[in-house]
């Protein structure tokens, strides 16, 4: 990516960047707080696996309160 983007700027109006993040950043602080139950996980679901197509609709819509869980053994 260093040596590609200034052939790319004079080639196109394409533009890359490069964003540097610290993996995992703070999870012992969460972790110290979810064993504290300071936190909790919001799951919404168990939904059967049928359900999916109303799952993704729901999660567009922005309804979802949490992660959605799709349940796939039955």
């Amino acid at each position: 990516m260093l040596f590609m983007n200034p052939l790319l700027k004079l080639l196109s109006r394409k533009r890359m960047y490069m964003v540097m993040l610290k993996p995992n950043k703070d999870l012992a602080y969460i972790h110290t707080l979810y064993q504290a139950n300071k936190i909790q996980c919001q799951i919404d679901g168990p939904y059967p696996f049928n359900q999916v197509p109303w799952a993704v609709q729901r999660f567009g819509a922005g309804l979802h309160h949490g992660k959605i869980v799709i349940n796939v053994s039955q």
